[in-house]
């Protein structure tokens, strides 16, 4: 049996230009720290890999004479790049002031809010036309210092908005008009009791 073919068999790939371990099961589709302590880890405690199988892929990976990377410290691919089937799909957001990237509305709100404030002030525009919708992927989960790259899917870097942006900018357009009406307070305006009009929304990831 082949090194790709054992590593096939319990949903593994490696990346050959980045040397990554990527774990292919519709559970994870991320990278994987190359020790063959943790990847045997992986297999039995989140898929159930008998003993047997889960040997021979730490075998081989002790055997690469070329030894695979950190998902940290793999390079991350070019923008632009085609989708990759084996790492999840974000639907995230990129700023257009910086490279920060995440794939959560809020978080990238509260970015603009602290790195972008004066900027959007001087424009005169809405936090969310500081950023834009678009498809990323990374090596991991929530990577550490927003180590994505944006990916063309559908034929375009940029992401249709739908869906949780719409409620999301339906919840800031309300917070707004909130704060607004409180500066009426003191001329008989008073606050509709409970939590307004829209609840409290949550992370994209």
């Amino acid at each position: 049996m082949s090194d790709d073919a054992a590593f096939s068999r319990v949903n593994l790939s490696i990346d050959v230009h980045a040397r990554v371990l990527i774990c292919c099961h519709d559970v994870c589709r991320v990278a994987l720290s190359p020790s063959p302590a943790q990847v045997s880890q992986h297999l039995r405690t989140k898929h159930n890999i008998p003993a047997a199988e889960r040997h021979l892929v730490t075998d081989l990976l002790k055997a690469r004479t070329s030894p695979l990377q950190s998902p940290s410290e793999a390079p991350v691919r070019q923008d632009g790049s085609s989708p990759d089937p084996n790492l999840h799909l974000v639907h995230g957001f990129t700023c257009k002031f910086c490279i920060e990237r995440t794939g959560s509305s809020q978080v990238m709100s509260r970015h603009i809010t602290s790195a972008h404030e004066k900027q959007r002030l001087q424009l005169g525009v809405r936090r969310n036309a500081m950023y834009e919708p678009v498809f990323l992927q990374a090596w991991t989960k929530s990577p550490s210092g927003g180590r994505y790259w944006i990916v063309e899917y559908g034929g375009s870097t940029t992401r249709p908005v739908g869906g949780k942006e719409v409620y999301d900018h339906l919840e800031d357009v309300f917070e707004r008009e909130r704060g607004r009406q409180k500066g009426f307070s003191g001329h008989g305006w008073r606050e509709p009791a409970g939590n307004g009009l829209l609840g409290e929304s949550t992370e994209n990831c």
